[in-house]
């Protein structure tokens, strides 16, 4: 469909269920941990989180890593990363392991948090899937514990009562159907 236009705004989650209760936007994709009131949602993508360092962070040459390396380093973390957002799951991980290092850095936007991490500013929690080009590149380096250290759902989401264009209608069924042949562990490519 070569005459369909897009306006994509990026936005912190918390913002973008704000605007789709509002009836705002058509549709947004976000991290939604519990289903909100009036809205409906539609399983996208599960997000696995690892520990990351950017290549000019002291522990990304060093040849073997603990997680008690870890426990006094610096964190760049997502701002909606705190008790009861949508990515808590990480802050309990922090606390359940005893980190003690400071929070130096913080951002709603994913791609800033990146380059803090590449800058070597701290450590982070970033997605397995949105890394693995840079840890094979060079520019980070996936550190302890070797498993996720949190999984965290993104859907599509939109609101109940808002009635579609039959252009968005159109793009909603396209991607239930999307969703219906895709196993969830293929979407994030």
């Amino acid at each position: 469909y070569p005459k369909i236009e897009f306006h994509i705004d990026v936005l912190p989650s918390a913002a973008i269920l704000d605007a789709l209760a509002k009836r705002v936007p058509a549709l947004g994709i976000c991290l939604c941990r519990k289903p909100v009131e009036g809205l409906e949602r539609r399983l996208f993508l599960r997000h696995h989180y690892a520990v990351v360092c950017g290549r000019h962070h002291p522990l990304f040459s060093k040849q073997r890593i603990s997680i008690e390396d870890l426990m006094d380093q610096n964190f760049v973390c997502f701002a909606s990363d705190q008790i009861g957002d949508t990515l808590s799951p990480l802050t309990i991980f922090r606390d359940q392991q005893g980190f003690t290092g400071r929070i130096v850095g913080t951002s709603p936007n994913i791609e800033e948090v990146r380059r803090m991490v590449v800058a070597g500013i701290g450590l982070s929690f970033l997605p397995e899937h949105l890394i693995r080009q840079d840890v094979m590149s060079g520019e980070l380096r996936r550190l302890p514990p070797a498993e996720s250290v949190a999984e965290i759902d993104v859907f599509l989401t939109w609101h109940k009562q808002r009635k579609l264009t039959a252009v968005e209608g159109a793009y909603l069924a396209a991607f239930d159907r999307f969703l219906a042949r895709t196993p969830l562990d293929s979407r994030a490519g």
